[in-house]
This record gives structure tokens, C-alpha cells and sequence, in this order.
């Protein structure tokens, strides 16, 4: 649980966040909370109750819709019983959450502290070197990434773990790939990694707001994407990054494009590095943050579900 009084707003504001279920909703009321917020949908059904009780105004955060996550991957690609159980759970309770919504949506994207995430000032040389970050399971698509990279010459660094890691590791041996695992790396020693590639490699089939590309994005590198819902949110092809399709040839081709061409990698790097910190710098986030909550507690209340 936390306590935040925001600073310089015309009326003071105070928030709390429940980042469990087990608070007595007598308290809430006690609180002198003007908003109840949720971090996640799971969870939010308890916030839903005390907005209703106590006749308060709520914001339902959702890091990504499982809605969306069961439409675009499990009903295309299959999921296993406990996924698909979860999946419907989540998407209910996102019902419940939004169907009573008092404003319209609002977006306010991941966060990156790009003083820490940026570009190095050294030159390096350039060694045709793949970077990719995250989770190895099937949503991020990663033996069409090892069949696209196959005959190749390039160099792919691979951080993260995950089940299928036996798998890939075993594809990269037998197909002679010149794959380096280095596992589960800590946020204090990301930036010299990404920094130490060329290009960063997203392959996924879906993503939400994807933090990793962002981040690789920050570092000022030439970051490749499917052209997938949460990727092309952030990427706009050609500009700030190179969409492609999921198959392992289309995926093959935008890596020989990227790893040709220097000043085109030059140029998406700059502007990679240019749109983090423009719409997901941290005091970029906070100032959206700050907006939404002064707005509904400024705005002439709407009449709430008794």
C-alpha cells in the first residue's frame, strides 16, 4: 500500500494504491482517498466494491488486455488448460472493470529511465551482433528468429530464460548458429549489453507495451519488430525502427536490410532514442499520470452505480 500527496496541484489531491486483496473496505472509506486504484485487472473486483460503497471515483489499470492476448495468440496458437482458465478469468473481470467506465480510456505508456538506458559515447566497431531480451516461451517466436538467422553471418545474444531454453539451445547446436545464451541478466548490466549490440531483434507474435524494446530503443539502437499490436504501437516502420512479418523469411530479409545499410541503422537509432524520450521518459509518465488524476478530481462528479 502507498501514501502519495502530489505537490503544486490546485487542490490537494490524495491517492492511495491497493496492491492487495486483504484491506478491510471500512478502511478505504476511513482513508480520505479521492480515488481508489488498481494496478491490475486481477484484483480490481475489490476496488469495484468500494467505489460503488463508499461512491468514490476509480482508475483500473491494465498492463496489457488479456482480451487481446487470448483473441491474437491462445485461440490462434493453442494454450494449455491453466492459460486458457486464466485467460477467461482475466477477460470477465475486464468486463467488470470497464463496462461501468465514468471517462473514456486513457493511454499512458511504460516508463524508461533513459538517463541510465542510453547510448554509449565510445565508438564501437560494428560486428553484426543481434540482441534479444525476454522470456522464452511461444509467444515470443524464437525458433522462427534461430531458422531466419540461419547461413548467416551475424552474431545473436540472447537474454533471458524460460522452458523452451533446453529446445533452443539444442536447434542452435544442431543448425550450427552462432547463438551466445547468457541467461537472466540484471537491470544494472543491460545497458552495456544492448549498447554492445548492433540491432535489437523483437520476433514476437504479440506484445503489450513492450518495455525490452523500449529500453533496447533508449540505448539508441536500431531495433527490429514483427508487425504485431503492441510493437507497431511503438514502432513507426522506417522512422524509428523496421516492422516485419513473422515468418522466418520476412524476418530474415529485414535483418539483411538493417545490417547492410549503416546509415539507415544510424538513423533509426537516433530517432529510436529521440521517441522514448519524447513519450515514455519517466517525468513524461509522471506528467501524464498527474494530468489524469487532477482531471477526475476536478471534473464535475458523475453519478456512480449505487
Amino acid at each position: 500500500m502507498a501514501y502519495i500527496k502530489p505537490k503544486n496541484h490546485a487542490s490537494e489531491l490524495t491517492l492511495i494504491l491497493f496492491f492487495t486483496r486483504g484491506v478491510s473496505l471500512k478502511s478505504w472509506d476511513k482513508s480520505g482517498a479521492d480515488i481508489f486504484k488498481t494496478n491490475q485487472i486481477e484484483g480490481s473486483e475489490i476496488a469495484l466494491m468500494a467505489r460503488r460503497l463508499f461512491r468514490k471515483k476509480m482508475i483500473a489499470r491494465c498492463g496489457f488486455m488479456w482480451s487481446l492476448y487470448q483473441s491474437l495468440y491462445l485461440d490462434k496458437h493453442g494454450a494449455n488448460q491453466h492459460e486458457l482458465r486464466q485467460a477467461k478469468q482475466a477477460v470477465q473481470q475486464e468486463k467488470k472493470a470497464f463496462t461501468h467506465a465514468d471517462h473514456a480510456v486513457s493511454v499512458i505508456p511504460n516508463y524508461v529511465l533513459t538517463d541510465v538506458l542510453k547510448p554509449q559515447t565510445k565508438q564501437k566497431p560494428f560486428q553484426k551482433r543481434l540482441v534479444f531480451v525476454g522470456r522464452f516461451q511461444p509467444q515470443k517466436n524464437l525458433f522462427a528468429l534461430f531458422d531466419a538467422i540461419k547461413g548467416l553471418d551475424v552474431e545473436l545474444i540472447m537474454i533471458g530464460d524460460g522452458y523452451l531454453r533446453p529446445q533452443l539451445e539444442k536447434k542452435a547446436k544442431d543448425d550450427k548458429l552462432n547463438v551466445q545464451f547468457l541467461g537472466k541478466q540484471s537491470h544494472e548490466h543491460l545497458p552495456n549489453l544492448l549498447n554492445e549490440a548492433d540491432v535489437f531483434i523483437m520476433p514476437s507474435h504479440w506484445e503489450g507495451h513492450p518495455k525490452a524494446l523500449l529500453e533496447a530503443m533508449s540505448c539508441g539502437l536500431s531495433c527490429i519488430a514483427t508487425n504485431v499490436a503492441g510493437n507497431r504501437g511503438v514502432i513507426t516502420h522506417g522512422k524509428n525502427g523496421i516492422l516485419c512479418g513473422t515468418s522466418a523469411a520476412e524476418i530474415r530479409s529485414a535483418i539483411q536490410i538493417v545490417m547492410t545499410d549503416n546509415v539507415l541503422r544510424s538513423r533509426l537509432g537516433k530517432n529510436a532514442r529521440d521517441y522514448v524520450i519524447n513519450h515514455c521518459s519517466l517525468e513524461k509518465v509522471i506528467e501524464l499520470e498527474l494530468e489524469l488524476l487532477t482531471d477526475m478530481v476536478t471534473k464535475k462528479s458523475q453519478s456512480l452505480e449505487a
